[in-house]
């Protein structure tokens, strides 16, 4: 049995390829038009349906044979489902977020002029209280310097006496 090489299988491809688009031939009468497939939704099915037991879509399809734009109820060639998933187990619970403010006094390393530390973080042992170990986050809110005296304003003028 002989071998055939992949050079000359393209070679063959390529010539019956050019052969097949000559232009000997004319064009042949136009054919006649076609008619319209359509598809449309059909349906929101419920959770308990026949076809899709966790609720989905019915998508209907068919050929509008009459050519009215509409889809008949006659001409529905057969129906699709998108069913929805069954649901997931329920996960386990989360811990909960926890914050702790400390109030910071004028003159600390921080906050100069005072303000608060804000801890944050998870209970990981689940005991409502923020552990040292349980801190994920420190934040400083610091209180601003205070301002200048102001100029003393103009004096008042007297009241009656009584």
């Amino acid at each position: 049995m002989k071998r055939v090489s992949l050079v000359s299988v393209c070679f063959l491809a390529i010539a019956l390829l050019l052969t097949a688009c000559g232009s000997g031939g004319g064009g042949g009468p136009a054919g006649t038009a076609g008619t319209a497939s359509i598809i449309t939704s059909q349906a929101v099915l419920p959770v308990g349906d026949a076809n899709c037991p966790d609720g989905g879509v019915q998508f209907d399809y068919g050929i509008d044979t009459n050519s009215n734009g509409l889809f008949d109820a006659s001409e529905v060639n057969g129906s699709e489902y998108i069913c929805n998933g069954a649901a997931g187990a329920a996960g386990t619970d989360g811990q909960t977020a926890l914050i702790n403010t400390t109030a910071l006094p004028v003159g600390d390393a921080t906050c100069s002029d005072g303000g608060q530390k804000v801890d944050s973080g998870l209970d990981a042992n689940s005991d409502s209280v923020l552990q040292a170990g349980e801190v994920s986050s420190t934040s400083y809110v610091c209180n601003g310097a205070d301002g200048g005296t102001g100029s003393a304003g103009s004096a008042g003028t007297d009241g009656q006496t009584a």
